[in-house]
């Protein structure tokens, strides 16, 4: 099992961050990195692909699912298009049960895959692109119908990016079903949640799931006590940020998400009893959903800023209230 996971992470590693860190190293000891990067495409979805490899084999290795003998089952189960793009990632014993003998389509699989394709392509070609206009006026510089702030900015880019994901959600979802395959939700209302952890329990819900039971319960999870929870906290949310794409502003989207996760948790622990009561009623309640309503879009700046530059100048932008020409 180490080296199945090895040789995952390996060719993971090789296409998505070898020129990433090369070109990091270059730039810390001011070397020429032309000569030593890659030339490469990375290939498409490899980022799931490679997360599905590992959770196939540390299942059959915790004997959570039988092996497949039948090599056509499991190409077809690492290949099935529909959500290799952005997902969601699927789990082998969601999969296979699904394949077989049985395997069928019904009219009511068809009217669930088609309904959930319309209101796919609705959450991405209508409200999604419209939000990217403002979003890119403002990260990218390019033309927008009206001067964007960077506040615009910003809550433009956090609109967009979940009626993106989730638009493609759905969609992945109904041509799943449309060949006989469900899918598990992918996102519940996510900017609904009033604490960071809900929030990870909403958004991304295959990503999230598969980071806590394949790097989180093995590095040790809540055992081992409170510091060692929270450096798990921070070292999956890290390598997570990362898993998104080879940047140093992903790591550090990801840094924040950890330490967001580990200060929501001493909070339960040693928060004021008084204040963590006040929060389970309304007016507490509305301030919870603000406050982490607030920190998530925070969290997209990072995220959607082309490096570290343009990070900061937005957070600079926010604090004048300037805006870009």
């Amino acid at each position: 099992v180490t080296l199945s996971i090895a040789a995952n992470l390996t060719v993971l590693g090789f296409f998505k961050y070898f020129n990433f860190f090369v070109e990091s190293f270059s730039r810390l000891f001011a070397l020429n990195s032309s000569s030593i990067a890659l030339n490469i495409l990375l290939p498409v979805g490899i980022s799931f692909f490679t997360f599905e490899g590992i959770a196939y084999n540390v299942d059959v290795y915790r004997k959570q699912v039988p092996a497949r003998r039948s090599l056509l089952d499991f190409a077809l189960f690492m290949s099935f298009f529909p959500h290799l793009i952005a997902g969601p990632i699927i789990r082998p014993r969601d999969f296979f049960p699904q394949v077989g003998p049985k395997w069928r389509i019904d009219q009511a699989d068809f009217k669930w895959g088609v309904l959930q394709i319309i209101k796919g392509l609705i959450k991405k070609c209508v409200f999604a692109d419209s939000f990217a206009v403002y979003a890119n006026g403002y990260f990218g510089h390019t033309a927008a119908p009206v001067q964007v702030t960077a506040l615009v900015g910003v809550l433009a880019f956090g609109m967009q990016i979940y009626f993106d994901f989730a638009g493609y959600t759905d969609i992945a979802r109904g041509c799943a079903r449309l060949l006989g395959i469900k899918f598990p939700p992918n996102f519940e209302r996510p900017y609904l949640a009033c604490d960071i952890s809900e929030f990870w329990r909403r958004w991304h819900i295959s990503l999230s799931s598969w980071l806590r039971d394949y790097l989180y319960i093995p590095l040790g999870g809540n055992r081992g006590g409170v510091f060692n929870t929270y450096r798990n906290y921070i070292i999956v949310m890290g390598l997570g940020g990362l898993w998104h794409g080879a940047s140093w502003n992903f790591l550090l989207w990801g840094l924040f998400h950890g330490v967001l996760l580990s200060t929501h948790r001493l909070w339960i622990g040693w928060g004021p009893t008084a204040a963590r009561v006040w929060m389970q009623h309304k007016a507490g309640a509305v301030f919870a959903w603000m406050l982490t309503t607030i920190l998530v879009f925070i969290g997209w700046i990072p995220f959607r800023a082309k490096d570290w530059q343009q990070t900061t100048s937005t957070f600079a932008d926010l604090l004048h209230l300037e805006t870009y020409s």
